[in-house]
C-alpha cells in the first residue's frame, strides 16, 4: 500500500489506484502529478458513480481525481453502461405461497467478449472475457497524448445517467429493453510520449478490490498483462 501524501520514492514505477471516491488533498495529487512527470506509469480503475446493489442506490462521484484524468485526455461521463453481454443476480420470485431466488441477467455487470478488445494491443489483444461491474464510459478527448481504446461494450449496449434504476427484475427496468447502442468505450490506454510512460484506466471502480473485479479468474490475465506492459 502506497500513501500518496507522501512523496513517492523513486523506486516505484507503477501504481495501482481503485475507486477514488474523494478529492485528493494538495499533497497527493502534487505526489501523484509528480509520480507521472518523472515517468511513473498508472492503472486506475475509475468510475463516476456509486452504487449499492443492495440498496439500489446510485450517487455521482464528485472527486478531482476526473480533473487529473481530463488533463491527460480521458474524460469518465457520469453514467452506467449496460450490456446484452451481462452477468446474473439472483431476483426474489414468487412461486406459490414461496418466494425464491432465481438467476437472472443484469446489464450493469458488463461481459467483455472477443469481438470486442482491440487487436493490435498486446495488453487485451488475447483476452476472451473481462467482467466489469457499474462501468462507466470513457470518452477520449483532444489531447497532446496518444489514446488507445482497449475495449469496449458490444453493440447491444445502452447508458444510464441522472435518473439511476438498478432493479435487477426486467419488469421493472425498461432500460434492460432498450440495448440498441454501438458499443462505450470501458478501458483506454494514455501513451505520454515525452517521458516514455503510460496512464490505464478501466472504467469499473471495483475492477482491482477483492470484493469486486479482482475476485474474477478471467480478469486476473488482464491485470497482469497490463502491469507487465506498463513495467516495459
Amino acid at each position: 500500500n502506497l500513501n500518496l501524501n507522501q512523496e513517492i520514492s523513486n523506486d516505484v514505477t507503477i501504481i495501482l489506484m481503485n475507486g477514488v471516491e474523494d478529492s485528493l488533498t494538495y499533497d497527493e495529487h502534487q505526489n501523484l502529478e509528480d509520480f507521472i512527470s518523472r515517468g511513473g506509469n498508472l492503472l486506475l480503475a475509475q468510475n463516476r458513480i456509486k452504487t449499492d446493489l443492495t440498496t439500489q442506490q446510485a450517487s455521482p462521484i464528485e472527486s478531482d481525481i476526473f480533473t487529473f484524468l481530463s488533463s491527460y485526455g480521458l474524460q469518465i461521463d457520469p453514467n452506467l453502461v449496460l450490456d446484452l453481454n451481462c452477468g446474473k443476480v439472483n431476483v426474489q420470485q414468487n412461486l406459490g405461497f414461496l418466494r425464491i431466488p432465481v438467476p437472472m441477467d443484469y446489464p450493469f455487470l458488463p461481459i467483455i467478449k472477443e469481438d470486442n478488445f482491440n487487436d493490435d494491443n498486446v495488453i487485451v489483444s488475447n483476452l476472451e472475457v473481462l467482467r466489469l461491474m457499474f462501468p462507466s464510459e470513457l470518452i477520449i478527448n483532444d489531447s497532446l497524448y496518444n489514446i488507445i481504446p482497449l475495449f469496449t461494450s458490444s453493440d447491444r449496449s445502452t447508458s444510464m445517467q441522472e435518473f439511476f434504476n438498478l432493479n435487477p427484475d426486467p419488469s421493472s427496468n425498461p432500460a434492460f429493453q432498450k440495448l440498441n447502442e454501438n458499443g462505450k468505450i470501458l478501458g483506454a490506454l494514455v501513451e505520454i510520449e515525452n517521458t516514455q510512460n503510460q496512464i490505464i484506466l478501466i472504467g469499473d471502480s471495483k475492477f482491482l478490490a477483492d470484493d469486486g473485479g479482482g475476485a474474477v479468474g478471467e480478469n486476473h490475465i488482464f491485470i497482469m498483462n497490463a502491469i507487465d506492459y506498463l513495467l516495459g
